[in-house]
């Protein structure tokens, strides 16, 4: 019996296999494999935006019921010299115009606003930070 001849091939990375030349269902796709073309990846603006524009509606759904809650919550003198910078991983981050505003918002979230914020938020609320800054 004739010693089995083997075929030598490598794809498109070099890497070299061994196929038995008695099975030529192996041989085709072994040769499919060797002539196939890699593909050039297609970039578009929309592939790009699609991620962001996910993330952005995310926290279109998130941001008006905290703004909602804050303006409930506290006096109209209080939010008027205040603005949300953002609310992530459970803490409010708030901008107020002075101290004595900051003052102020720390008094009226211990005397029951932050229980009315976590109740009407329905979402974990550990804490409000206040800085200063613009309002």
């Amino acid at each position: 019996m004739p010693a089995e001849r083997e075929k030598r091939s490598s794809d498109s990375r070099g890497a070299r296999s061994v196929v038995p030349a008695a099975d030529p269902a192996l041989r085709h796709l072994e040769d499919l494999r060797a002539r196939r073309a890699r593909r050039a990846t297609e970039r578009s603006i929309g592939d790009l935006i699609a991620p962001w524009q996910r993330e952005s509606a995310r926290h279109a759904r998130k941001g008006p019921d905290v703004a909602g809650a804050w303006i409930r919550a506290l006096p109209e003198a209080l939010v008027a010299q205040t603005a949300i910078e953002g609310f992530r991983a459970g803490v409010i981050s708030v901008l107020a115009t002075s101290s004595a505003v900051a003052y102020e918002i720390d008094r009226h979230l211990r005397s029951g606003a932050l229980g009315a914020l976590r109740t009407e938020l329905n979402q974990p609320l550990l804490r409000v930070k206040v800085r200063l800054g613009g309002g």
